[in-house]
């Protein structure tokens, strides 16, 4: 065991408890980057999809895959 592990194990035995301003910053900022990840989380993905749908991404409406009612071709190769 070094020096700085001695050092630190001895002062985390003298403080029993996290100091209340230090505890309240670190649920301020864990608070706000939950709060940034939820937005992420619920916004990038349509913004992302919107993008590519008026990039023309996606499904061509014109191809024969896009046609669900269309009888197939060659029924008698479904299984």
């Amino acid at each position: 065991m070094n020096n700085f592990q001695r050092l630190s194990e001895e002062e985390e035995r003298g403080l029993e408890e996290v100091p209340g301003s230090i505890r309240e910053e670190i649920e301020s900022s864990r608070n706000i980057f939950s709060f940034i990840g939820s937005i992420t989380d619920l916004f990038i993905p349509k913004l992302l999809m919107l993008l590519t749908g008026m990039l023309g991404g996606g499904k061509n409406p014109k191809s024969p895959d896009a046609d669900e009612d269309k009888p197939h071709r060659y029924p008698h190769l479904e299984a």
